[in-house]
């Protein structure tokens, strides 16, 4: 299984492969970053906060995950990514 970047279309972009979002490069790294987001979140939730979701909202773009969806621009490659990391959420 190749991980090294591949050409994309336009010169001097790089691609990176599906498999990339499926190695254990990103998905520990992903854990740990989404481990680091649900953790902040139950500390300040554990301080009495009213509404949840707004509260996961403020977490979520203090953190830098507000165009997460966006990392990643060729369609193929973002099907992976975006799957990889929901995976990740709900195994969180």
């Amino acid at each position: 299984m190749s991980l090294a970047p591949t050409p994309s279309a336009a010169r001097g972009d790089l691609t990176l492969q599906p498999p990339f979002f499926t190695s254990s490069l990103f998905v520990n790294t992903c854990r740990t970053d989404i481990d680091r987001l649900t953790d902040l979140f139950i500390q300040e939730y554990a301080h009495g906060a009213t509404a949840p979701f707004a509260l996961f909202k403020s977490i979520w773009q203090e953190q830098g995950w507000t165009y997460m969806h966006l990392k990643v621009f060729d369609a193929r490659t973002r099907h992976t990514f975006l799957t990889v990391v929901c995976r990740l959420f709900i195994g969180a």
